[in-house]
């Protein structure tokens, strides 16, 4: 049966990488201005307030949030191992596989700056997603409220004849 390759009691280091949506930026789509003109295929200008510096009910900030990587090379000592389908050891308060362990933090310096540019690849691609689904939404959104108002407007020319009409069977 195959040895555990690291020790109970042995210091290793791991690199822990991941993205977080806490970075602010001044919004690229608005430049700052909180708003942006969209020009529809009638070739009409409506300027409506940013969609992408602005979520939810909350006004347009100028201020962008985006995914922010990391990575970061942890040391640890091995506190437990078990077998589960290849050797697994706690080291902190995470459990990792073999070949996630390092005995020198030369080598857990390879691992960070490739896992950094995973990771730097994954915020870019959120990026670009988010930036397109913004667009998608406003040009959605200005379509939508420009179809309100013509079918409002249609409802109160229709209110404003029937006053009309009502008045005229008054008068007779």
């Amino acid at each position: 049966m195959e040895k555990p390759k690291y020790k109970i009691g042995q210091k290793v280091f791991f690199v822990e990488s991941y993205t977080t949506y806490n970075k602010k930026i001044p919004c690229p789509m608005c430049f700052g201005k909180r708003f942006v003109t969209i020009i529809l295929g009638d070739n009409s200008h409506e300027k409506i307030e940013c969609g992408f510096c602005s979520h939810g009910y909350e006004f347009a900030s100028s201020y962008a949030t985006v995914w922010e990587p990391h990575a970061e090379i942890e040391e640890a000592v091995i506190s437990g191992i078990e077998k589960n389908n290849g050797w697994l050891y706690k080291v902190g308060f995470t459990q990792k596989f073999e070949s996630e362990l390092y005995l020198s933090k030369d080598d857990a310096i390879i691992e960070k700056d490739k896992q950094l540019e995973d990771v730097t690849i994954r915020a870019k691609q959120y990026f670009i997603d988010n930036f397109i689904q913004a667009k998608k939404n406003q040009v959605w959104s200005t379509g939508y409220h420009k179809g309100k108002i013509k079918k409002c407007e249609k409802q109160i020319e229709w209110h404003k004849i029937r006053l009309g009409m009502i008045k005229d069977k008054e008068k007779e």
